[in-house]
């Protein structure tokens, strides 16, 4: 499991991440507005909270820190051009109209193996158990064409194995190493945002 991480840490880390706001309107028109209203001075989040249309407006428009590949590209290109406490013109994407506030940029960091080691328990289990259903439907397939008088016994031993899936599972767990991609490891992903 440790390995499991350490691959996963290693492709997470480094990477940039950018903490912004924005707001959502309709149209270029409102967006032009609001900018204006931002350049004499008007506070960001206030006005994210009376007039954008997204679901995050309540929150001031805070969209917490994020990758590129987590937003829509004409998004994420303006985000990650801005420097930390400047705004956008506005940015047309499929959702409307943004106006964008960078608060922050920083590079990602991995959780700690402890904080998301239950995750990587089941993601290692669960790839571990459909390996073994593999081997064993193989199995049963070449078997099944083998001699008659040792068909039923190869279907027994199919399904032993399977039954046993889980037991064997659990107790090599700890040494699989044949995860090459931490990327399919959601649990280091989702924990590296927050």
């Amino acid at each position: 499991m440790k390995k499991v991480y350490e691959e996963a840490a290693k492709q997470i880390e480094g990477e940039q991440e950018v903490h912004a706001r924005h707001i959502l309107v309709e149209s270029e028109d409102e967006a032009k507005a609001i900018g204006a209203e931002l350049k004499k001075g008007a506070d960001f989040a206030e006005l994210a909270k009376k007039k954008s249309k997204d679901p995050g407006a309540s929150d001031g428009g805070d969209l917490g820190f994020f990758t590129k590949d987590q937003m829509v590209p004409e998004f994420s290109a303006v985000a990650f051009a801005l420097e930390p406490g400047k705004i956008s013109d506005p940015v047309k994407s499929q959702f409307g109209w943004h106006i964008i506030k960078v608060e922050e940029k920083r590079n990602r960091k991995a959780p700690e193996f402890e904080q998301v080691k239950s995750q990587i328990e089941t993601y290692v289990t669960r790839k571990a158990q459909a390996r073994l259903r593999g081997e064993a439907a193989r199995n049963r397939e070449g078997r099944a064409h083998g001699p008659a008088e040792r068909g039923g016994e190869d279907r027994r031993q199919a399904r032993r194995l399977e039954d046993g899936a889980g037991e064997e599972v659990r107790s090599k767990s700890t040494s699989q190493s044949d995860f090459s991609s931490l990327t399919s490891c959601p649990a280091l992903c989702r924990a590296s945002t927050s």
